[in-house]
């Protein structure tokens, strides 16, 4: 067998911007330590108390002098209630009324319990003793450059104030609140690898044949790339047509590819924000109407003349902005094209000019104070821009940071010895077949797929354009059904499918039942029912040495493949090295169906920017891609039917003669794209994200699961080499101890740290929180469901925990911290927390660019 031949796409490796041994310095370990012995210690003086209240209950009837038995009460109910007795209940004259040996163990009692408070004491100076040295410890974690370069990236405020701090190096420290901030932004540098934090750099790994099960290379080498961003761009392409009217005479105009022309209608999809299908009526001469809009296609509007106005206004025509989706710079492209529409213009081109300049520069600043002088002068640089235009401050929050950068490792970030790895991938690719039954949109699909059988018959194409139409607009209760199921939250109610009047939906619940069991117990179930598995998968893993030396990982997420992620990291590595942008595959010979088709389009989001991964893109208003017109699929051409080997309804394009399976992989999330896209991604595609952060396999939406008080306890799951969700806790923020007025710290710790030994939370977590009584967010996509690291050592970390417990009824999720950042995780593992990005087909061999193949 050629091993090459059996290896998937290399993967993409995710490190964190800090090394793990970074939170040592937020610790206190003799305090944390201190208040452990002083818990376990209450604990036996508690017990004790009760065993000697229950030996003084046996004497007090027996006493030979009935006199001192009040008093014998009183020492009695203090030792049941773990108090100080008061003088009158221990006094001489009650020790002698008491057998001898039981006197002695009073005294016992009591004196352990004078050393109880001597401890407190001792925590007390402790605690204070060491959270004035985790001062001095942070410092160091603090001038990290790959921390200072994400502080000033994620909040130029804060890094204001550590600037001002670590200038002065006697001075006086930041306030409690500044210091909580800076600590959940070091714990979130050294412990998370989120696909968009500033702090986390993105790099090759690289399949061997042989060699170590996982090695790493030069983690510390991180070129970075800035670009403006892309909504801020935006904002000044639309000003510069709003106010300069000459230069939208320059745009030439396009037909809007996502248009379909019958007798009955014209119906397409206007190049607006938040876009539905509009139904034009259509005119007499239809033939003639399209005719003349292919005529003036590539025209300008002066050059088509004042007719096409209506065109434009009802979006059969659109004006065609020269910014392509592939662009290298797009701020290059917007300057280049300003500079040859209106070089009267000069001034403004001029500035964009110099903005690009001034992010280049700010990419190769070598010391973090010319980092920020030159992000200063980008800030600027962009407002007199602004400014010169009459446009406002930015108020959307996708708005307000004016650039973007990225962290990329150079050369081989890691290296996989593809042996250890086989269980390991043969089990994540029979994870992916199971969750693909749990596929939140798969209802939906069913459910569409009898809505076009009952609407057009079981063997028609449609025009795609009518059926979104018709499924938009429809008040049929077969419509209303796959509207519902689209819905958050529906398409992964099991009791509504087991109810649905929809055969398919209802053994679709019952193999969901069954995968669900199976995963619970542990089995990675066989004989799953797919009519049509995703193409590609991409398995986001945080991997651990087993005790055989081979591999097993922690799921964090499974998404669509496709090279969702290479493309990203192409781009990003281009441009961070200063080399073009890799171009993407060219259209094989022959294809073959399905064929993946990306949605394509930015959407004003720099999460967006990639190199193409596919050979195929959907045309349609809001992409301008520049692949050859035999590798655009306009949607106004494609037809739907249900295929019959699958039961799930297919798209169909007239060129290629193929099924089309549209893939979205942009890393917004699909939420954003405009609705009838979103659609067609949900009913026809692969899944954007099929799991995340255990869903599907935690329990409901987080709101009628969790008990008003108390704790819900979720175990982990492991099926096979894989697991599938982290041992879990889900309670209200009233049952979680927070500071009371005036409370000294080391006694909130102890309460702290008592509940967290009753619940029997580890000392390291993540903790997620949600207010009650919202609608049930999209746990795939909602953003407030980031988790925050806490460590219970930690002073800082435990305030900034329970400062985010704004309400009582708050929702909190508590997962435990696997791989824990802050220990040994065994060799190969490294000082980053890492996660990988590896891609593998749920069914059949997709064929994908990239795959390794036999003498490759």
């Amino acid at each position: 067998m050629n091993t090459a031949a059996a290896m998937p796409p290399d993967p993409v490796l995710r490190v964190a911007g800090v090394p793990r041994s970074v939170l040592a310095a937020l610790n206190t370990p003799e305090s944390h330590a201190l208040a452990e012995t002083v818990l376990a210690e209450q604990e036996r003086i508690d017990a004790e108390g009760r065993a000697v209240a229950d030996a003084l209950h046996a004497v007090i009837g027996a006493l030979p002098d009935p006199a001192p038995r009040p008093r014998v009460i009183g020492l009695r109910r203090a030792a049941h209630q773990g108090r100080t007795p008061r003088t009158t209940e221990w006094d001489a004259a009650v020790q002698a009324a008491l057998p001898a040996p039981l006197a002695a163990r009073v005294e016992g009692w009591l004196a352990a319990r004078a050393r109880q408070e001597q401890r407190r004491a001792a925590l007390a100076d402790t605690l204070a003793r060491e959270t004035e040295a985790v001062l001095g410890a942070l410092r160091g974690p603090l001038t990290d450059p790959s921390f200072r370069q994400g502080l000033l990236h994620g909040s130029r405020d804060l890094d204001d104030v550590l600037e001002r701090w670590l200038d002065t190096p006697h001075g006086r420290a930041p306030g409690t609140k500044v210091l909580v901030s800076l600590a959940r932004y070091l714990s979130r540098a050294a412990a998370k690898t989120s696909p968009y934090s500033t702090f986390t750099a993105t790099g090759q790994a690289r399949w061997r044949p042989s060699g170590p099960w996982l090695d790493f290379g030069d983690m510390t080498r991180r070129p970075v790339q800035a670009e403006i961003n892309l909504a801020r761009l935006r904002r000044i392409a639309d000003a510069l047509l709003r106010t300069r009217p000459e230069l939208r005479a320059t745009l030439r105009l396009r037909s809007n590819p996502a248009l379909h022309a019958s007798p009955e209608a014209i119906r397409l999809i206007p190049p607006t924000a938040g876009a539905r299908i509009t139904a034009l009526p259509a005119p007499g001469q239809l033939s003639r109407l399209m005719e003349a809009v292919r005529q003036v296609d590539g025209l300008t509007a002066a050059e088509a003349g004042p007719a096409v106005g209506r065109f434009l206004a009802a979006g059969i025509l659109q004006e065609d902005l020269p910014l392509d989706d592939a662009a290298p710079c797009h701020l290059t492209a917007l300057t280049a094209w300003l500079e040859e529409a209106a070089p009267e213009l000069a001034p403004v081109g001029a500035a964009l000019h110099g903005l690009r300049t001034d992010l280049t520069r700010h990419q190769s600043a070598s010391t973090h104070s010319e980092r920020r002088r030159r992000d200063r002068a980008v800030r600027e640089r962009l407002r007199s821009v602004e400014d010169a235009l009459g446009l406002p401050a930015p108020r959307e929050s996708y708005e307000r940071r004016p650039f973007h950068e990225d962290s990329v490792l150079g050369g081989d970030a890691a290296t996989l010895g593809h042996p250890h790895w086989r269980p390991l991938l043969a089990d994540l690719t029979a994870t992916g077949r199971a969750l693909t039954v749990l596929d939140r949109d798969l209802p939906a699909r069913h459910a569409a797929a009898a809505w076009l059988t009952e609407r057009h018959g079981p063997a028609a194409r449609v025009p795609l354009l009518l059926v979104l139409h018709q499924l938009q607009d429809e008040q049929s209760p077969a419509a209303q059904r796959v509207r519902d199921l689209l819905d958050p939250g529906f398409g992964t109610d099991d009791e509504l499918l087991a109810a649905s009047p929809l055969p398919v939906l209802r053994r679709l619940a019952g193999e969901r039942r069954r995968v669900t069991a199976a995963l619970h117990a542990g089995d990675l179930p066989t004989g799953l029912a797919l009519p049509r598995p995703p193409l590609s998968l991409a398995h986001y893993v945080q991997p651990l040495a087993g005790p055989d030396g081979r591999p097993y990982a922690v799921l964090n997420a499974v998404t669509a493949g496709h090279g969702h992620w290479q493309g990203r990291l192409d781009r990003i590595h281009a441009r961070a090295t200063g080399r073009p942008v890799p171009p993407g595959p060219a259209a094989p010979a022959s294809v073959s169906d399905p064929l993946p088709v990306d949605l394509g389009g930015l959407y004003a989001s720099n999460t967006n920017l990639r190199r193409p991964t596919v050979p195929h893109v959907f045309d349609h208003p809001f992409t301008r891609d520049s692949r050859p017109a035999h590798q655009r699929i306009a949607l106004g051409e494609v037809t739907v039917h249900v295929d019959t080997a699958t039961g799930l309804p297919a798209l169909h394009a007239p060129r290629p003669a193929v099924d089309l399976v549209p893939v979205h992989l942009g890393l917004m999330s699909p939420q954003l794209l405009p609705p009838p896209l979103a659609t067609v991604l949900r009913l026809f595609g692969d899944p954007h994200t099929l799991f995340r952060t255990g869903h599907p396999l935690q329990p409901g939406p987080f709101t009628d699961d969790v008990p008003a008080d108390g704790i819900r306890h979720l175990p982990r799951l492991r099926a096979g080499n894989v697991v599938l969700r982290r041992r879990g806790w889900l309670t209200r923020a009233a049952s979680v101890p927070l500071p009371r007025p005036g409370e000294h710290g080391h006694d909130h710790l102890l309460r702290l740290l008592a509940w967290q030994r009753a619940v029997g939370l580890p000392q390291r977590c993540f903790v997620r929180t949600r207010p009650a009584g919202e609608p049930a967010p999209d746990p795939f996509a909602d953003k407030g469901y980031k988790p925050a690291y806490v460590d219970f050592a930690s002073p800082l970390l435990t305030a900034a925990f329970t400062r985010a417990l704004t309400a009582p009824d708050t929702v909190v999720h508590i997962e435990e911290a696997l791989p824990d950042p802050a220990a040994d995780q065994g060799p190969g593992t490294g000082p980053y927390t890492t996660e990988l990005v590896i891609e593998l087909p749920a069914g059949p061999p997709s064929g994908l660019p990239g795959e390794h193949r036999a003498g490759a």
